[in-house]
């Protein structure tokens, strides 16, 4: 395995190298947003990457901004998108705004509001920025969600892949907003992208070409209402994404290892406590990686970050390395 630069070859399940197909703009079918009405709710650092992108694709989009922070907050920036021509509010959200909209793009900050509720009742569109952006982005996602450790993870994995030659982008909330990419992206870029329940909650065809699920404890109950809705969410990662395309599991977690038969075929495992037939685990003090033969990774030992959890997360990292061809000698 030779990790050059744009290589795009992994390991299959056995021990040859295969060329690697799975690509999530195969059958991508571009977002129609020409003459809509496209409310965005929030106007930090996600809500204001997306104004951007709409107004870029001059497609006559009819954009409104509504944000919940009083107006000398933003006063700045409103100015700017006012004089554009866009209709921005702050200090509330207006209910008819939401109810006038064919499609509304929350950020992943704003929680469930009764006019988002409402709309969501009404049958109104309503989409996360990720799926605005997997419908326009070219080249690779990778995307990383767990309860803890995904800010780590993404950018183990973002290194490992820069290290080994290639367009690596850091997206997502640890980097730039995924859409931010979407006007120049090309074949080449990998986007390693960290991803929120939020994110993940109102996504429709989202699919990375990678998913890695790393562990799913009770969090953001008040935001989700259910740790069961909250699951449902984290979940979404895997649930489109064909059965060529891969999965990066915790074998340890319940919750995540059952929701393995959701997603695609092609599945690494990673695990402390048993053998695995593909993927990652520990044998005394090691970190193994196996396909058909059987690799030390690395000494737990010489793992500067302590904790169980770190174990895991190199696991996880080293996997998404080894899914590209990237050799443990290079990560």
């Amino acid at each position: 395995m030779v990790g050059t630069k744009n290589s795009r070859q992994v390991l299959d399940c056995g021990n040859h190298i295969r060329t690697f197909q799975p690509d999530h703009t195969e059958n991508q079918v571009k977002m129609e947003l020409k003459n809509k009405k496209v409310l965005v709710v929030g106007f930090g650092k996600t809500g204001k990457a997306v104004c951007d992108f709409l107004i870029s694709l001059n497609r006559d989009i009819k954009i409104k901004i509504s944000e919940s922070k009083k107006e000398q907050a933003v006063n700045e920036e409103a100015v700017l998108y006012q004089k554009r021509g866009i209709p921005f509010e702050t200090g509330g959200h207006t209910l008819q705004w939401f109810l006038d909209a064919d499609l509304i793009i929350p950020s992943p900050g704003v929680p469930p509001i009764p006019p988002l509720k409402e709309a969501e009742r009404r049958g109104i569109k309503i989409i996360s920025e990720i799926e605005l952006a997997f419908s326009y982005l070219k080249g690779k996602i990778i995307g990383i969600t767990g309860s803890n450790g995904k800010s780590t993870v993404t950018s183990l994995v973002h290194s490992i892949l820069k290290d080994g030659g290639f367009k690596s982008n850091l997206a997502g909330n640890i980097g730039t907003p995924l859409i931010s990419f979407a006007e120049k992206s090309s074949e080449d870029d990998i986007y390693v992208t960290e991803l929120s329940s939020f994110q993940l909650e109102y996504v429709e065809t989202f699919a990375p070409d990678v998913s890695v699920i790393l562990n799913i404890t009770p969090d953001h109950l008040d935001w989700h209402g259910s740790f069961s809705s909250y699951l449902l969410a984290k979940t979404k990662l895997l649930k489109n994404q064909k059965k060529d395309q891969t999965a990066i599991l915790n074998r340890d977690d319940p919750q995540v290892w059952a929701s393995r038969k959701q997603g695609p075929e092609n599945i690494h495992a990673f695990s402390m406590k048993t053998k695995i037939r593909k993927g990652c685990f520990l044998q005394k003090q090691w970190i193994i990686l196996k396909n058909k033969e059987a690799q030390k990774a690395m000494n737990i030992k010489d793992i500067p970050l302590k904790g169980i959890h770190n174990q895991e997360n190199i696991m996880a990292s080293i996997l998404a390395g080894h899914v590209f061809g990237i050799p443990l000698d290079k990560m």
